[in-house]
């Protein structure tokens, strides 16, 4: 049987890098001890990446890869309820796998000024593509909007799309239901609890 060829010495540096970051904080985790958990030399490392920051980069880099396809907007594809929920679970696994971006994304923002302008433009593309997908289920009769205000739209933000109703297969009645304080877009980019009426009744927070 042939042997599986070893890995190299990078890869396992942002594989291992990417664990501890997600386990203990990117910020807790020094070359040292990502040296020490890749028994390696801290030369060694350093051979492969300068810095700390290097190494966030590159895995920045993985993310972007990750979530582009997700965040692509085709404004002649028909869109239902199902691609919608898609769009979340997809969205959700990615976050998933590189955590460490959005738990400690205030204090990678703050010091690393390329970190903070590629996020801020992933953040607008998640945006318009969870605007997108809500006005095809708009025009589809499948997403009915509350034009109720929300305390977001009184501060000066949002549309005060303030609730929201998908009709799906999910149930007997096809209902699913999503509901939120904010426009349905800031919503589906982050900051409402969606919920679907399903005889398993799942939710999850973005």
């Amino acid at each position: 049987m042939q042997r599986k060829a070893p890995r190299r010495t990078r890869e396992r540096i942002l594989e291992t890098a990417l664990t501890l970051f997600n386990t203990h904080g990117e910020p807790n985790v020094t070359t040292a001890a990502l040296a020490e958990a890749l028994n390696i030399s801290p030369g060694n490392l350093y051979y492969h990446f300068r810095n700390k920051d290097d190494i966030v980069h590159a895995l920045f880099d993985a993310f972007e890869q990750d979530i582009a396809p997700l965040l692509q907007v085709d404004g002649t594809a028909q869109r239902n309820a199902e691609d919608l929920w898609l769009f979340l679970h997809l969205l959700f696994e990615t976050i998933w796998r590189h955590r460490f971006i959005y738990r400690d994304l205030n204090d990678l923002m703050a010091r690393n000024r390329r970190v903070r302008l590629r996020m801020r433009a992933i953040l607008e593309r998640k945006t318009l593509a969870a605007r997108s997908l809500c006005e095809h289920l708009i025009l589809g009769g499948q997403l009915r909007v509350s034009r109720r205000r929300s305390r977001h739209e009184h501060r000066g933000g949002g549309h005060g799309l303030a609730g929201v109703r998908i009709r799906t297969a999910g149930r007997p009645d096809g209902r699913s239901e999503c509901s939120g304080t904010g426009s349905v877009t800031r919503g589906l980019s982050g900051g409402c609890a969606c919920r679907r009426l399903s005889a398993g009744r799942r939710s999850a927070t973005l």
